[in-house]
């Protein structure tokens, strides 16, 4: 028998999730599980599929409960390092304790592979061990076996806006989270909006038109049209259609971060406000984003 990460053998057991006779408790979210037809086979990842999976490969968990001080707006939450994507994931817990209160939160995003955590005695500074070596994603999409920071404890220090420098331990105040999961409107930057409209002036324009609302051989991507096709379904949906047909004659061969460029300006044209925070390239975080209704 081969082993395979995307087949399964015939003479392996299965049995369905709903098979389990007992009582079942829903987790308090999932990072980030998928519906049962996902595409795992991504050719970016060049057959090492799984870390291009949309699970990120937690690796530890932190409850982050200060009794005073702390970093503000941080009270009772989960802290989650993954190793797939180097990350620090925050989990904003509701006051029960068994849900969340608002979104997932991620922090230092990084082409490391994120081991465990610790928390100063005066709860404002994150340290984050490292792992020295192993496959990781690359921030652009693919695979790297090159650690930005191997073998390495990373102090993250929440200073008010500015660095602190503690003996010579790198440290960053804490930067604006990407926020994941949970729904809402897509967010992404007036930059990368611009960046998108550079993207569709070269490679789009010939067919779509130059005010999207098509010239010779394109469906519109604005106006009426976008209205029925678009409004209330998920960017997700908007990325990969986007992704997997364009341009005709070479569909997905494009930067990833290229097609997210395309789809903030997409979304700008049809009345979605820019934000601070630019829209992300990976399709699973996508899943959580809905184009929002036309404005009155």
């Amino acid at each position: 028998m081969q082993f395979s990460d995307i087949e399964i053998h015939p003479s392996v057991p299965r049995e369905d999730e709903t098979a389990w006779p007992e009582t079942f408790v829903a987790p308090l979210a999932t990072l980030f599980t998928v519906p049962s037809d996902w595409d795992f086979t991504d050719p970016t990842c060049r057959g090492i599929d799984f870390i291009c999976w949309p699970t990120v490969a937690a690796s530890s968990i932190e409850a982050y409960m200060p009794e005073q001080g702390g970093i503000p707006g941080w009270e009772d939450s989960l802290l989650v390092t993954t190793l797939k994507r180097g990350s620090l994931y925050r989990l904003p817990l509701a006051e029960d304790g068994r849900s969340l209160r608002g979104p997932m939160e991620r922090y230092f995003q990084s082409e490391n592979r994120f081991r465990d955590t610790a928390i100063s005695p005066d709860r404002q500074s994150i340290y984050v061990a490292t792992d020295p070596g192993g496959l990781a994603e690359k921030l652009g999409g693919g695979t790297t076996t090159r650690m930005q920071d191997p073998g390495a404890i990373l102090v993250f220090t929440y200073a008010a806006g500015a660095a602190d420098q503690q003996g010579g331990t790198p440290a960053a105040s804490l930067p604006a989270p990407t926020v994941t999961g949970g729904g809402g409107w897509p967010w992404f930057t007036a930059e990368q909006a611009g960046r998108g409209k550079a993207a569709y002036d070269a490679n789009c324009v010939s067919c779509h038109g130059p005010g999207l609302m098509s010239a010779t051989y394109g469906t519109p991507l604005a106006g009426p049209y976008f209205d029925r096709r678009w409004r209330g379904k998920g960017v997700a949906a908007l990325h990969a259609h986007i992704h997997d047909r364009m341009p005709p004659s070479r569909p997905a061969s494009l930067p990833d971060q290229t097609y997210a460029d395309l789809v903030a300006y997409v979304l700008e044209v049809n009345g979605v406000a820019p934000g601070e925070v630019e829209l992300p390239p990976t399709r699973a975080l996508l899943e959580a984003m809905t184009i929002p209704p036309a404005k009155d």
